[in-house]
């Protein structure tokens, strides 16, 4: 590995581990889905996919965002801040769907594998 190789892996290394304890010197910062018991979750999940609008979506996270905020400050906890599009359109997770899989190529119409 030639230096300049190794300066840039040690740097990246360094990167990381300078988040990592940052991210465990403030414990006191939460997400909402760690204040809610396993009912609430899903009854959250239950009104996101019942909202027909982004619109409505946008509310329900707000109106539980609001809640979460609450919840958390009488916990001594600050909430982590939420984008208001929701985690797919900020790169978050997209949740399992069908996908292309292993596999899957373009020329045999994406998902078919290899025949």
């Amino acid at each position: 590995m030639s230096e300049r190789n190794f300066r840039t892996v040690l740097l990246a290394a360094l990167l990381c581990l300078a988040g990592s304890i940052a991210q465990a010197a403030d414990p006191a910062t939460v997400n909402a889905e760690q204040l809610m018991t396993q009912q609430e979750r899903a009854e959250q999940r239950n009104k996101m996919r019942a909202a027909k609008t982004e619109e409505e979506r946008a509310a329900v996270r707000a109106e539980n965002h609001v809640r979460m905020s609450e919840r958390a400050e009488a916990q001594g906890k600050v909430l982590v801040p939420v984008n208001p599009q929701g985690p797919q359109q900020a790169g978050g997770r997209r949740g399992q769907g069908p996908g292309a899989g292993p596999g899957a190529s373009r020329a045999t119409g994406g998902g078919q594998g290899r025949q």
